[in-house]
C-alpha cells in the first residue's frame, strides 16, 4: 500500500524494522524456537528461518513465495536459506558454494512450497537439527 502510494521512506522504514527484528532473533543471546504449522508463506517464513531451532509442524506449508508476486523477499529470508543450506552439510564436505547459491535462488525464484515438514527440510527450510511433529 505504501509503494501504491509512492511513500517510500515509509516503506522503507517498514522493511528496516522487520530486517532488524529478524536480526534480532537471529543474534538473541537467548534461544528463540519458531514453531511453525499451517500457511507459513513468505514473511512467517522469514520469521521462522533465523530462530535457533525449528519445531514445525507435519503439515506446514512453509515457503518464499513474494516472487509469485513479483518481490524479492526482503525480511533476510534469502540469506537464512542460504545458511540453512550450509548448516546440512556435514563436516570436512568440500563445498561449492557458488551451487549452493544457485540451489537457494532456484528455491526462491521458483517460490517453491513444501506441502509437509519433511518436504520443508527438503527444501532446506528445516535443518536436520530442527523438529517434525
Amino acid at each position: 500500500m505504501e509503494a501504491q502510494d509512492d511513500n517510500i521512506f515509509e516503506l522503507d522504514f517498514v522493511i528496516r524494522s522487520f530486517q532488524k527484528a529478524m536480526r534480532r532473533i537471529k543474534y538473541s543471546k537467548k534461544p528463540v524456537v519458531a514453531a511453525p504449522f499451517g500457511m507459513t508463506l513468505g514473511g512467517g517464513s522469514e520469521v521462522c528461518l533465523p530462530a535457533s531451532h525449528i519445531q514445525a509442524s507435519s503439515e506446514t506449508y512453509m515457503g518464499l513465495v513474494e516472487v509469485g508476486v513479483g518481490l524479492i523477499p526482503g525480511g533476510g529470508g534469502n540469506l537464512a536459506l542460504y545458511e540453512k543450506f550450509l548448516k546440512g552439510i556435514p563436516n570436512g564436505v568440500e563445498i561449492d558454494y557458488q551451487a549452493i547459491a544457485t540451489k537457494v535462488f532456484e528455491t526462491i525464484a521458483l517460490a517453491k512450497v513444501s506441502t509437509s515438514g519433511e518436504e520443508a527440510r527438503d527444501n532446506n527450510f528445516l535443518s536436520f537439527a530442527d523438529g517434525i511433529s
